[in-house]
Formats: structure tokens, C-alpha cells, sequence
């Protein structure tokens, strides 16, 4: 498993063009102020996590990865934040097909999650990738808060084997059990939508 976190602390949109690995994204900053990041990624084979909290609203504009269906959820927001002319709030999962183009308006204090899996990788789940919705956005309202859990526990337990010396004896085994659990609250959520 690779694992790797950055903070930024003033706003460089040049250290921020991997946010979403295999984007191609351009960020502006929207609001003038001090900007602060904290960005992590995690790969683990053909699956990458990346999550990332900004203070202040940017625009990032651009499109997904060539080769991954990108599932993507809001875990915390103060406002309403758009995507592709779409709203998302705490009860939306973001579902990206390959080469999406994405247009997106980060409120401050936005905290997501984007969770790129092939489409190889849901079908072994038994998730037939045609079957994902057509739109975007969908609403997870009676679903997400189980899920939204799931990811902040899978996103504290990454950082802090990222940040502290390993106890694990095998911190990469576990990296891909937390991996492996995210796909899991993805999966029963896709099922049921």
C-alpha cells in the first residue's frame, strides 16, 4: 500500500494537481484569505482513496481518470456545494464514470472523499457498472449516514498510520483492510440505491 498525506498552507494550485490521482484538474481560489489544505491518498493495486479538507472555496475544473470509475461522497460541508450543476450535500454519493469532465465548487470546510475503483473491480463484487446511476449525484439520504461513518473511520485510521510510527505488524495488510471496508459500505450502498 502507498500512502501519503500534504498539508498546504498558502494556495498553489500546482501542489494541488494530484488532490484526485489521474485527474487532470485546475483549481482557483475562490475567496481571498489564508488557504489551507490537508490532502491524503492511499493505493492499494488497482483501488486509490484520496480525501482532502480545504478552509476556503475553490472552482476545480477538469476531468477524471481515464481508467477508474470514481465514487465520491461529501462527509462533511457547512453549505451546499455544486458539481457538475448538480448540488451535493452530506446525503449525496457522486458516482464519475471514466473521462467525466467534472466542474466542481467547494464550499469551505468541504471534507470529501473520492474513491476510484476499475470497473473490473465492481464487477467482481457482483456490481455490473452499467447499472450505476446515470446521473452523477444521487441522493443517499436513508442510507448515507451508515456509510458516512464507514468512511470516517476508514479516513482516521489511515492518517493515523500515516502520522505515527507503525504498531501494525503489517501496516500495509492493514491499509488494505480499510480499503477493502470502504469498498464494502460503497458496494451495500450501490446495491440498494
Amino acid at each position: 500500500m502507498r500512502l501519503s498525506t500534504v498539508e498546504i498552507d498558502s494556495f498553489d494550485p500546482a501542489a494541488m494537481d494530484e488532490a484526485v490521482k489521474g485527474a487532470s484538474l485546475s483549481h482557483v481560489l475562490l475567496t481571498p484569505g489564508r488557504f489551507r489544505a490537508n490532502l491524503l491518498t492511499a493505493e492499494v493495486g488497482q483501488q486509490r482513496l484520496d480525501y482532502g479538507i480545504y478552509n476556503l472555496p475553490i472552482h476545480a475544473r477538469g476531468s477524471m481518470p481515464t481508467n477508474h470509475v470514481t465514487l465520491g461522497f461529501i462527509l462533511a460541508s457547512g453549505e451546499t456545494t455544486s458539481l457538475n450543476g448538480f448540488q451535493l450535500d452530506e446525503s449525496s454519493l457522486v458516482v464519475l464514470r471514466e473521462d467525466t469532465a467534472l466542474d466542481y465548487r467547494v464550499a469551505p470546510d468541504t471534507e470529501w472523499l473520492a474513491f476510484q475503483v476499475t470497473e473490473e473491480s465492481l464487477e467482481r463484487l457482483g456490481i455490473d457498472p452499467s447499472m450505476l446511476p446515470k446521473t452523477p449525484v444521487s441522493e443517499l439520504s436513508p442510507l448515507s449516514g451508515g456509510l458516512k461513518k464507514e468512511l470516517k473511520a476508514a479516513i482516521a485510521a489511515l492518517q493515523e498510520l500515516e502520522s505515527l510510527p507503525p504498531t501494525i505488524v503489517e501496516p500495509a495488510n492493514f491499509g488494505k483492510k480499510v480499503l477493502a471496508s470502504v469498498m464494502d459500505g460503497f458496494h451495500a450502498v450501490l446495491e440498494l440505491s
